[in-house]
């Protein structure tokens, strides 16, 4: 079997779809994150000062304000096991990793010569069930994300992919590590690194 244009076209219109499933699963990572250190921090300063506190004071009020942050950690470690970002961040950021790797495939097939790559049915059959087996073990995109996609690219549904959405979400993705470097280190300057 040779390689046609429709092949190429059909790999090209997959790596489209799946930079932009890299990209849901890139900024729910980001969300999980968020959430993970909302609900860890306070749990862990609150019952570091509730523990040192309880035992060396005497004081009745003190006592009760104390009792009031235990209640509080209890009620934020119960929301944080029940929502559990920790996991679905892992979940996501693997998904991202997985759509990485089939984008990394897809342009390292697409740039060789035609008479050296795989057989065309065979290699898209495999992508196809790459494609396929990420998204049965994606976690759900958050409402909120895909709403921050639609707003800044247009609706999923309407959304014309190729290499247009490619550029564009690479450009957000390069701004968004950008400004993580930048959170990190306030000294880091982009022209030595990208």
């Amino acid at each position: 079997m040779t390689w046609t244009e429709e092949y190429e076209n059909i790999l090209k219109d997959w790596k489209a779809k799946s930079f932009v499933y890299m990209w849901l699963q890139l900024k729910s990572g980001y969300h999980f994150i968020f959430l993970n250190n909302i609900l860890t921090y306070p749990v862990i300063i609150l019952s570091s000062v509730t523990s040192a506190a309880l035992f060396t004071s005497d004081n009745e009020l003190l006592r009760t304000i104390l009792a009031i942050f235990s209640v509080i950690t209890v009620v934020l470690t119960g929301i944080a096991l029940e929502i559990s970002p920790g996991e679905k961040l892992e979940k996501h950021m693997s998904s991202m990793k997985r759509h990485a790797t089939l984008i990394r495939n897809i342009d390292y097939c697409l740039s060789l010569p035609k008479h050296m790559r795989a057989d065309p049915t065979i290699f898209i059959e495999k992508v196809s069930i790459e494609m396929d087996f990420i998204a049965e073990n994606e976690n759900v995109v958050p409402r909120y994300v895909i709403r921050r996609f639609e707003k800044k690219f247009g609706k999923m549904d309407k959304l014309l992919y190729g290499e247009e959405i490619i550029d564009l979400l690479t450009e957000d993705i390069k701004t968004v590590k950008t400004v993580l470097k930048l959170i990190k280190n306030p000294t880091y300057n982009k022209t030595n690194s990208d």
